[in-house]
């Protein structure tokens, strides 16, 4: 009886923590066409400034910046623990993508990730057209940034 009770307990924490594990995938977007305007802004000392914002409508350079993207290997985490992170970085870049009709109203995007300067990069959500689960990239990547402002031509 002892052996059962033990084996039950050994068991229910098993469960209980691979149900907290976090789960990791990889971003693959098939479909980089949902989206017409990429938004994108700086955000230094937790302000945005006109200065500091470029909008993008070129489709080439929209399905590039998403592609930069492919292969990123995520975990997920929850929405405290992402507002918590912007909360307490100073500086980083958002990157919004919109259909063009959506722009400028009160619409949250079709997608959207956060880049910070160590080069944590942050999803607000999984998929595109889901303001589902946040992700976190696993690992930093330095050098985003600097192939993004390549990219775009952003001088900020």
């Amino acid at each position: 009886m002892a052996v059962k009770r033990s084996l039950l307990l050994w068991l229910s924490m098993i469960i209980l923590t691979s149900g907290c594990a976090s789960e990791q995938r990889t971003v693959q977007l098939e479909n980089k066409d949902f989206a017409d305007l990429l938004y994108v802004q700086k955000i230094e000392k937790s302000v945005a400034s006109e200065q500091q914002t470029k909008i993008v409508t070129d489709l080439e350079e929209i399905e590039n910046v998403l592609t930069e993207l492919d292969g990123m290997e995520t975990e997920n985490i929850d929405r405290e623990e992402l507002m918590k992170k912007l909360e307490q970085e100073d500086n980083y870049y958002v990157f919004g993508f919109f259909d063009d009709a959506e722009m400028g109203s009160t619409s949250k995007g079709n997608y959207a990730f956060q880049i910070f300067a160590d080069g944590t990069v942050l999803f607000s959500y999984d998929e595109p057209n889901s303001p589902g689960q946040p992700l976190k990239a696993v690992e930093k990547h330095p050098d985003l940034i600097e192939t993004y402002r390549a990219l775009l031509d952003m001088n900020f």
